[in-house]
């Protein structure tokens, strides 16, 4: 297992962070929850937020490819779950974007790998976005 999050981490799986400066648009709140955030990164990459499914679920991001399910890193395994709903919802790529700052380093560097693993094994697009470095 521990070759397994190793490799996978070393392969650069986990795509795009956002880092700071990268943003045209009102910087991060210390205050916000996690449907703020929603909205910002979908402003960010020219994507919807909140998009409502037939069923009335809500997608928290829609890009033209891919759909996101924005979670704090301690709940990455509703975020599974979640995006695999969204996924077959929109006919769109399941993805993940957790949210990195709330908990303590460690403690969510074992969140991030747990879901590295399950993102790979089932073609689950993940990122990740540092609160701290962007407020």
């Amino acid at each position: 297992m521990r070759a397994t999050l190793l490799a996978l981490c070393c392969a650069g799986i986990a795509g795009h962070t956002m880092q700071p400066g990268e943003s045209d648009h009102p910087a991060p709140d210390a205050s916000w929850h996690e449907t703020d955030w929603s909205a910002w990164i979908a402003r960010e990459r020219g994507a919807k937020a909140e998009h409502k499914t037939a069923d009335g679920s809500r997608v928290d991001v829609l890009t033209d490819g891919v759909a996101y399910e924005v979670e704090y890193a301690d709940k990455w395994q509703q975020a599974v779950g979640q995006a695999l709903f969204y996924s077959a919802a929109t006919g769109r790529a399941p993805g993940i974007i957790l949210l990195i700052g709330k908990r303590s380093a460690s403690l969510e560097r074992v969140y991030y790998l747990r879901c590295l693993v399950v993102c790979h094994r089932h073609g689950i697009k993940l990122e990740t976005v540092q609160m701290k470095a962007l407020l």
